[in-house]
This record gives C-alpha cells, structure tokens and sequence, in this order.
C-alpha cells in the first residue's frame, strides 16, 4: 500500500531539482519518476461515501503539509438532502460546493474529492458561475 502511494505522489510532484529516481518506503525499490507521467490539472476522486471522502481529505492534508508544489485538495461534498424533500441544503453545504466550484474555474491543480451522490447532483453551469462572479477588493 505504502509503495502504491509514494509512486502516488510522485506522479502528483515529481521530485525536484534533478532527483529523477524516487525511493519507495517498500524495501528501498527504486522507480523512475521521470517515466510516470505526471497527472493532469484536475483529479477527480470518487469516495463511496462521505465518511471515507473526510478521511481521504484528511489524510492527503497531512500528507501535502508544507509543500507547496502539490495540488490543492478540493472538497465537494453531497447535498445530503433528498431530492425532493420541503428542506434545502445547509449554508455551508452550499458554500463549500460553490467554493469548490470556483477553486476548479481558477486554473489552479486541484484533486477534487467527493461522493457518487455528489458528483450526480446539478451544478451552476460554469458560464453562469463565471457572471455571478464580484470581486471585491479593498484600496484601489
């Protein structure tokens, strides 16, 4: 398991500064992470549920402490409402869907991590997001 997560995160950030070959915690095998071709701008990681989607955000926060050369984790939880239910979703369900929206419009890498739920429930097309969009600044 271990090996199949540092070859991971070599794929992620490859190492920098000339070190091509990386060390697997399995044994000292080597690999060449220049051979690994690097993941695109977004990864999109379906969990089975929200407990395992947590603990997935959770664990790669700790893994990508303090490096700044590795995507943004981006959470994009599920309504957890019926669909049609009298109640809607909560406030900070509803931010953190938009936050997350707005984090993947920006261009930035990004590892998106949600539900099966989530990932099926009806988003803001993105042309609409984008014109929904102020920025407010302070000075000028």
């Amino acid at each position: 398991m271990r090996h199949r997560l540092a070859r991971l995160i070599d794929r992620i950030a490859p190492p920098a500064s000339g070190n091509r070959t990386a060390a697997a915690a399995n044994g000292g095998e080597q690999h060449d992470a220049a051979a690994a071709p690097v993941l695109p701008h977004h990864l999109l990681v379906v969990a089975p549920d929200t407990h395992r989607a947590d603990q997935l955000i959770s664990d790669l926060a700790f893994l990508f402490q303090g490096r700044r050369d590795l995507p943004e984790v981006v959470h994009f939880p599920a309504w957890e409402v019926l669909p049609f239910d009298l109640v809607s979703p909560t406030v900070e369900v509803s931010a953190v869907r938009s936050s997350a929206l707005y984090s993947l419009m920006s261009g930035r890498r990004s590892i998106v991590v949600t539900t099966v739920d989530g990932l099926l429930q009806k988003i803001v097309p993105p042309a609409d997001l984008r014109q929904s969009i102020h920025r407010i600044q302070t000075g000028m």
